[in-house]
């Protein structure tokens, strides 16, 4: 019966030997009941190589690392294969599922009572670490397995020639010999793979002493990163971390400076880069930091934008108020307006620490203004503001704002009345009056007369408002009664034909200079509100189906005049340019 790994090798057939040689580690239930239906499953005590393991794997999905740690084992003492080469091997074309292979094969190399890696050996883990996991852990994994006598070769080696797949071994291996911090302050290469190392060492400490890290990334680094090398890339997108990294915890202006000099020219993926280090430090930035930061989110395509929206809108969102409130109309107007938006939650929650800012921002028309006015929009459709709110000398400015820029009849309607209801200085009121019976009832007249008609049942301020739009529509209504206005209906089927005429003409033009013309035979599709199908049963019948065809049709206000009256909306956008509150 399998409970362990010693009775589990004892099954399969491996000499008595093997037991002194690896750790024995007991089995769960579970698991001991799984290897036992290995066993008889795949056969594993009659053959058993790389390609089992591989065929196992891609049909039993949950195998626990106990389990996986023990068919490794097992592996290297049944075949030829070392942990070394089994590294090397893909197990999945999935990058998660080949890491997570190679991380069970570092838990089966600490299984081992006695564990002799070579210096070779530690090179070709550390390129294949490199150039296929992509993960530093890695590293420090590996570096627990190498003992001082071969840490001081490999530390020769590397101070002779230095090499970037080398770096973070290094790194972790001084670290564990309390050693990082001396070297650090004595390396003083100058090469492309001396910096790389000094600013991952940096970051590393920084993560633990960001004094240190910032010490010297000023006294040595500032001086020592190429901007102009070859693999720009890679350096650039190291030693942007570190600068952020370090800006998170001191709003140094000279960390802030270095940022800027490097920022024009970086890669989108060096940005995504720092910008999920800053969200996954999930702490409050400073200004400097929000100032950097906000200049390489400038730089991202429609895109990345897209993609890294959340993680913007949180960093953005737990700035202190006085930042925040310079930064949020900018950040929106990267990332779009969404109701679900960290950011606008934030400002749905307190609109006071924003609103003078916002209103500001709006009436003069300062940059981000549109965003303003769409913010404004949203906050009174939700009721967290109201016009009592606004400086009544700014309401018609506003209104003229909101109309010219906003199209969304609903709620320019709804601001017209509430605005006209709460001023209290009769000349404004007036000019108010004025302009929403010249303006906005020329272009939602509908809309406004029914919205005004519903509320002057409860509010006698609107009774005179009300009479007047009721004259303006009789007025309406008449016009389209005089036949001096309205074309006879011979006069109209004579244009219709007339058109059609002109129309078809124009089409067999376009079809005879069409260069298909002569290459597909001509159809003509039929129009109507019927479709007719037709099948064949089983036995051998025609059957003919007519089904009608639904309808379906959706109606929205839309400003009449603007459209209508092109002149009437580029005079509109002069005024308010101008600065004006009177036609």
């Amino acid at each position: 019966m399998i409970c362990d790994r010693v009775s589990f090798f004892k099954k399969v057939n491996l000499p008595n030997e093997i037991d002194s040689k690896y750790k024995n580690v007991g089995f769960s239930e579970d698991e001991a009941t799984k290897l036992g239906e290995l066993l008889k499953t795949y056969k594993l005590e009659e053959h058993f190589n790389f390609a089992s393991l591989k065929y196992i794997c891609d049909l039993e999905i949950y195998l626990t690392d106990n389990i996986m740690v023990t068919l490794i084992l097992y592996l290297v003492e049944k075949s030829d294969y070392t942990f070394l080469k089994l590294f090397n091997e893909k197990l999945s074309e999935d990058i998660f599922a080949g890491n997570q292979f190679k991380k069970q094969i570092f838990l089966s190399m600490e299984q081992m009572e006695a564990l002799q890696l070579t210096l070779e050996d530690i090179s070709v883990y550390c390129q294949t670490i490199f150039e296929e996991a992509n993960d530093i852990n890695f590293y420090q994994k590996l570096s627990k397995f190498v003992n001082d006598k071969l840490f001081e070769d490999i530390r020769r080696e590397f101070e002779s020639n230095p090499k970037r797949e080398m770096n973070y071994l290094i790194i972790f291996g001084l670290q564990e010999r309390k050693a990082l911090y001396d070297f650090v302050e004595e390396f003083q290469g100058d090469s492309f793979e001396e910096t790389l190392f000094l600013i991952q060492a940096c970051f590393e400490i920084s993560k633990t002493d960001k004094k240190f890290s910032h010490r010297i990334s000023r006294d040595k680094l500032i001086s020592k990163v190429d901007r102009n090398c070859k693999e720009r890339d890679l350096l650039m997108g190291n030693y942007l971390n570190l600068l952020f990294i370090l800006l998170l915890e001191n709003d140094d202006e000279v960390i802030a400076e270095e940022i800027n000099k490097i920022s024009e020219e970086i890669r989108e993926s060096n940005i995504e880069s720092v910008i999920y280090l800053v969200y996954s430090k999930n702490g409050i930035i400073g200004n400097e930091c929000a100032k950097c930061l906000y200049s390489i989110i400038t730089q991202l395509s429609e895109k990345q934008i897209k993609k890294l929206k959340y993680p913007i809108s949180h960093i953005y969102s737990l700035l202190e108020d006085s930042i925040f409130v310079e930064f949020c109309m900018p950040i929106i107007s990267i990332i779009g307006i969404d109701e679900s938006d960290l950011i606008l939650s934030r400002i749905e929650d307190n609109p006071k620490i924003i609103l003078e800012n916002l209103l500001q921002t709006t009436l003069e028309m300062n940059t981000h203004f549109d965003v303003g006015i769409k913010v404004i929009k949203l906050l009174y459709k939700k009721k967290k503001i109201s016009s009592e709110i606004f400086d009544e000398y700014s309401f018609l400015r506003l209104l003229r704002i909101c109309h010219r820029f906003e199209i969304d009849a609903d709620f320019i309607c709804n601001i017209s009345i509430d605005l006209f209801l709460n001023v209290s200085d009769e000349s404004i009121k007036k000019e108010l009056y004025d302009y929403i019976l010249s303006s906005i009832y020329d272009n939602y007249f509908y809309l406004l007369q029914e919205k005004v008609k519903y509320l002057a049942k409860d509010e006698p301020k609107l009774n005179e408002f009300n009479l007047e739009l009721i004259k303006r529509n009789e007025l309406h209504e008449k016009s389209r009664e005089n036949l001096d206005f309205k074309p006879s209906e011979k006069n109209m089927n004579i244009y219709y034909e007339k058109e059609a005429e002109r129309n078809r003409k124009i089409n067999e033009e376009a079809e005879k200079q069409s260069v298909f013309y002569n290459l597909f035979s001509r159809q003509t599709i039929l129009y109507g509100n019927k479709v007719q199908n037709k099948h064949i049963d089983d036995a051998g019948n025609l059957n003919l189906q007519v089904n009608e065809m639904k309808e379906m049709s959706h109606v929205m206000p839309v400003p009449v005049r603007f459209l209508n009256d092109p002149f009437f909306y580029k005079t509109e956008a002069a005024i308010i340019l101008e600065g004006k509150l009177h036609d």
